[in-house]
């Protein structure tokens, strides 16, 4: 059953393939698939890499603090 991708995965994929063409379509879909999967670093990653391609550098940033935090909370 694990070979099937996660909703997060989906959601995450989906939004890659959305930024070019509908990135408030692709935010939603980050934004979500960080919701469902938050501990995993792979959407807020994929996101912080989207947000610098859209030339929102401080979000970006805001995401991989978050992601710094975790790390050293856990």
């Amino acid at each position: 059953d694990r070979l099937r991708p996660t909703e997060s995965e989906r959601l995450v994929a989906e939004a890659r393939e959305l930024a070019g063409s509908d990135p408030d379509g692709a935010d939603e879909r980050f934004r979500r698939a960080i919701e469902l999967d938050h501990p995993a670093p792979g959407p807020k990653v994929a996101y912080a890499t989207f947000l610098l391609d859209q030339g929102r550098p401080a979000e970006a940033l805001e995401q991989v603090q978050d992601l710094e935090r975790r790390a050293y909370a856990d």
